[in-house]
């Protein structure tokens, strides 16, 4: 179906952005902000805590304005959210960054589990099983290139300079981000392109979707 083929194709190219975060992050806040590998740790439980907040309003959410417009309002405010995480932790205001991670976790949580079931909502029921396994696949393998992709941009911004002092440091990381920023918006315009169901988000029935 075509909400299978956009659905597939926005979670391959949205969760390479996505994969870079839980990388990038830790390595940022001890390499480039000097934190401990303790604290960096801690810094991680507010995205944590705001991707389960979600949870339980991520069905209202989609129901209310369509799965177009919140796969493209979430996955333009990540990459602004991003930076806004790269901004606050360059400007020194330490104190700020619980709360843009726990932003952080609550878009992305939005985000992963409106493509999931965009992606899953339209094949009939002999496909689903399928489908799923299509999908988890997809899902590892696009972490997984995020995860290379954040490390080969880091070492291209970081040459041999990375601990050279903390001013290139910062430079370097700062270019990483907004790369990394720009990787996470570009899935936008392939979300763009999903039908506007904003009042079709009901569970289809098993009858229906057999016969499809």
């Amino acid at each position: 179906t075509r909400t299978f083929s956009l659905g597939l194709a926005g979670s391959f190219a949205g969760r390479i952005g996505s994969g870079m975060l839980p990388f990038m992050t830790p390595v940022f806040l001890q390499i480039g902000l000097g934190f401990s590998p303790f604290h960096a740790g801690l810094m991680m439980i507010p995205m944590v805590l705001g991707s389960m907040g979600m949870k339980r309003i991520v069905v209202q959410v989609v129901n209310r304005f369509g799965y177009r417009r919140v796969l493209v309002a979430t996955t333009l405010g990540l990459s602004l959210v991003t930076l806004l995480f790269m901004t606050t932790a360059l400007l020194g205001w330490y104190y700020v960054l619980p709360f843009v991670l726990f932003l952080q976790g609550m878009v992305n949580s939005t985000r992963f589990s409106s493509m999931n079931t965009l992606t899953l909502k339209d094949l009939p029921d002999n496909l689903a099983s399928s489908g799923n396994s299509l999908l988890s696949m997809i899902m590892q393998l696009s972490m997984s290139i995020g995860v290379t992709i954040a490390g080969l941009l880091l070492g291209l911004f970081g040459s041999q300079h990375v601990s050279v002092d903390s001013g290139t440091t910062q430079a370097v990381f700062m270019y990483t981000w907004l790369s990394i920023a720009l990787i996470i918006a570009l899935p936008a315009f392939i979300f763009a392109r999903v039908p506007n169901d904003t009042h079709q988000n009901v569970a289809i029935s098993r009858r229906k979707r057999s016969a499809q």
